[in-house]
């Protein structure tokens, strides 16, 4: 999670788990119907962890 503080990492993953429950399959799809490409599925993933981040530690 890159960070040395234990707690930072729990929310990064746990911010990480709610983008991927609600926009994982959609992004699995994609993938199945080759309308995105395997390296580009990790940035939707991403940018929504951080936006949710941003949300816990608000």
């Amino acid at each position: 999670m890159r960070t040395e503080i234990p707690l930072d990492a729990v929310k990064r993953s746990a911010a990480l788990l709610t983008v991927y429950e609600t926009e994982g399959q959609k992004i699995v799809d994609a993938l199945k119907n080759n309308l995105l490409a395997p390296a580009d599925a990790k940035s939707p993933l991403m940018e929504g962890a951080t936006m949710t981040t941003a949300d816990i530690k608000a």
